[in-house]
């Protein structure tokens, strides 16, 4: 099973990803979506573990589907990421 941390950041490097395709700026999304911009920073750092709420308006916001938001948020490659102690 997918640790939590590694979940949260590779989405966040995922919502980051489809952000910039869209050309948008963390603040242009912020005010897009209706999220706080220090939220979206945290987001992408994978510091936020975010509500199904937050999720769908990152969907709205960026045009795509639940499912294309996850594409490629799999899971961890045995090893990758080690537990701290």
């Amino acid at each position: 099973m997918a640790s939590k941390r590694y979940v949260s950041f590779a989405l966040g490097k995922r919502i980051a990803h489809l952000r910039k395709q869209k050309g948008l700026s963390q603040l242009e999304f912020s005010l897009d979506s209706g999220i706080a911009k220090s939220y979206v920073c945290e987001l992408e750092a994978g510091k936020r573990n975010p509500s199904l709420f937050v999720l769908e308006r990152v969907c709205l916001t960026l045009g795509v589907t639940l499912s294309t938001l996850f594409e490629g948020v799999g899971p961890v490659v045995p090893g990758q990421f080690r537990r701290k102690s």
